[in-house]
């Protein structure tokens, strides 16, 4: 199950109706990542402190902010009708807190119910 073909984002809870335009703005992905995405989940980071919901990657659209930095992407997606409910059990642990878009595998996102299952092997 190492085929991290999942990024998660991490918002805010005003980025939640954002996310449901279905696209995200503004993420570094590098090359080799961009071949093996294939969804994207949302981390409400403040007020739920969980993933909600998920989106099947339609297409990345490259962007330069700078000639200076490393291009961003606009990520498009179709978001599917499986509601998450994986929740930060552990908010002490902070390898459990995603700050930042962090990569999962798929299969194992929809069968676990907390953090500490999902990055029990990162």
């Amino acid at each position: 199950m190492d085929n991290k073909d999942t990024i998660i984002v991490p918002c805010r809870p005003e980025g939640v109706k954002f996310f449901y335009n279905g696209f995200w703005e503004n993420l570094s992905i590098s090359k080799n990542k961009l071949e093996v995405l294939k969804y994207i989940a949302l981390y409400q980071s403040v007020t739920e402190k969980k993933i909600t919901v998920v989106g099947k990657i339609i297409k990345f659209e490259k962007y330069s902010i700078s000639e200076f930095k490393p291009p961003k992407y606009r990520v498009f997606y179709k978001i599917l009708d499986k509601k998450l409910n994986v929740y930060l059990d552990d908010t002490k642990n902070r390898k459990l807190i995603i700050q930042s878009p962090k990569y999962v595998n798929f299969a194992k996102l929809l069968s676990c119910n907390t953090f500490s299952e999902l990055f029990a092997d990162n």
